[in-house]
């Protein structure tokens, strides 16, 4: 393609993400946005790659544009590297871009989207959880304002009522409960001078918190259907047993105000009491596994002294016998099992030289 034909990345951006190239942000999720993409017909994926590539050595820096570069790298993972687009680098920038404007939702599935190909960055993982955190903190914060106003209404506080919602929408701009409380609340000032008139205000706030609490329902459900469809560990298996209290955290920190947090504690200290005392048998058969190591390991010493006394006597083949069923019953150090191997082959060269064995067994000896 002559560079009058070549693409503009504006066109780029928009054909990847759905339009966002026009310089707003796109409905549409990037992992949609793969799927799509990856149905392109090879050659327009190059002309895209070649597109944003001569954009980005213009100097050209953008969150719609890295995450273009991610989408598109992502769905031919070798044309990018041939292309030299560098998938982790842009999805770092877009991450951390996403992340200081507030878009926290986005930073964590654009890292979601590219753990889940396989490329991996601690760094990433890092803004991710902290992503989680600051998001698991503001919902918190909201959910804490929607019950303040909640108060307020049961007690007639309009004023008060206004100040909570308007501070969980700062936390949460798309919270849909504390949108259809305030718009309940919308009241002219002739209005709210008539007698009675802030009790009806109050009456019809509350009204419209009749559909916020059963959406509260509804999402107990569907919490509820999450915990449920964890994977149940193996109580022997420690490893799953570590995985699983390590999800509940996770979730108990995500979903602080569902009902079943009763039901989730309880299988919590459950499985830490198994896993305790899986840890401490784990303990105990080490334990005995040392002194039985050290049992062996006394043994073969014992049978390396009776090897040296038969070689001394003109007996080696004794000494050949006891060292091979030594090395054959199993020792617990591979340097001693090198010591027994070598030992054997030198006897074994002794038996087929015929020579005297004195020097054999001083070696036997030093070697101890």
């Amino acid at each position: 393609m002559s560079g009058k034909d070549r693409l503009n990345h504006r066109t780029v951006v928009g054909a990847i993400l759905g339009g966002a190239g026009s310089g707003g942000s796109s409905d549409e999720s990037l992992a949609d946005a793969l799927e799509r993409v990856s149905g392109f017909a090879p050659s327009l994926l190059d002309e895209y790659h070649a597109a944003l590539v001569e954009a980005f050595a213009s100097g050209l820096e953008s969150t719609e544009l890295a995450e273009s570069a991610v989408v598109l790298g992502l769905a031919d993972l070798d044309v990018a590297e041939h292309r030299g687009l560098d998938v982790l680098g842009y999805g770092l920038w877009a991450a951390r871009a996403n992340q200081r404007d507030g878009q926290l939702e986005r930073a964590v599935e654009l890292a979601d989207l590219i753990a889940s190909a396989g490329v991996l960055s601690p760094e990433l993982t890092a803004i991710q959880g902290e992503c989680l955190r600051i998001e698991r903190g503001r919902r918190r914060r909201r959910d804490q304002e929607l019950l303040y106003a909640r108060r307020a209404l049961s007690v007639d506080e309009v004023d008060e009522a206004r100040k909570h919602l308007g501070r969980a929408l700062e936390y949460d701009p798309n919270c849909v409960d504390a949108s259809r409380m305030l718009e309940s609340l919308l009241v002219t000032d002739t209005d709210t001078s008539h007698v009675g008139s802030r009790a009806r205000i109050a009456f019809f706030a509350m009204l419209a918190l009749a559909l916020p609490i059963g959406a509260v329902s509804i999402a107990h459900v569907r919490t509820t259907d999450q915990y449920e469809a964890f994977e149940r560990p193996v109580p022997t298996d420690l490893l799953a047993i570590e995985r699983r209290i390590a999800e509940l955290g996770s979730f108990s920190e995500e979903h602080p105000l569902w009902w079943g947090r009763t039901r989730l504690d309880k299988e919590v200290r459950e499985l830490e009491g198994v896993r305790n005392a899986i840890e401490a048998e784990l303990r105990e058969r080490n334990v005995e596994a040392d002194f039985e190591r050290q049992g062996v390991l006394a043994r073969v010493d014992q049978i390396y002294l009776d090897a040296r006394t038969a070689i001394e006597a003109g007996d080696p083949g004794f000494a050949l016998e006891a060292l091979e069923q030594a090395l054959a019953e199993g020792v617990p150090s591979a340097a001693v099992r090198a010591r027994l191997r070598r030992d054997i082959t030198a006897i074994r060269e002794l038996l087929a030289s015929g020579t005297d064995g004195g020097l054999l067994a001083n070696d036997m000896e030093s070697d101890r």
